[in-house]
């Protein structure tokens, strides 16, 4: 991991403090600071402490999770 960088999805919602899933429903019902580059996700820790921030004064609703239809 390149300093000031956090990678891969697993890293992302570790120092979030959430789930995977919920990762994965935040980015794709808001517009998280997060991008796939080299195809791995990549964030910046200052860049997503304000986003939360923001997100958390905002309150905004809460993403709902699909379930899976596999068996």
């Amino acid at each position: 991991m390149k300093q000031g960088w956090i990678t891969g999805m697993e890293d992302i919602s570790a120092y979030l403090g959430i789930c995977r899933d919920t990762l994965y429903a935040w980015n794709r019902t808001y517009e998280m600071p997060i991008q796939k580059i080299g195809g791995k996700w990549c964030a910046i820790p200052s860049l997503l402490d304000e986003w939360l921030k923001y997100a958390i004064h905002n309150r905004p609703p809460k993403p709902t999770l699909q379930k899976s239809t596999k068996k």
